[in-house]
């Protein structure tokens, strides 16, 4: 096995500052009359703040490439059930 190195403390504050970036954006954005790109812009800056914790505070970004392959497989299949729900939502008629 070999050793990775863990994180330095400026990689940590770096990842800081990123997150507290992004939560003021998130809060900048809700004054905003986005429409229709409200929730995808929402859930683009959420992803974002979820993938920085889950690399750097969780250590993934130190773990072998089989964990990040179990962790991609694990998102795609939660993303491919949320797609079949959105599908089987939007495809049902409206009266029974």
């Amino acid at each position: 096995m070999t050793d990775r190195t863990h994180v330095s403390p400026i990689g940590y504050l770096a990842t800081l500052l990123a997150l507290l970036a992004l939560s003021v954006l998130t809060l900048a954005l809700s004054s905003l009359a986005l429409g229709a790109w409200a929730l995808p812009v929402a859930l683009l800056i959420a992803s974002s703040k979820a993938i920085l914790v889950a690399l750097f505070f969780m250590h993934l970004v130190e773990q072998p490439a089989v964990n990040a392959f179990v962790a991609i497989t694990a998102v795609a299949l939660v993303a491919v059930l949320v797609g079949l729900t959105v599908a089987d939502v939007v495809t049902r008629s409206a009266s029974p």
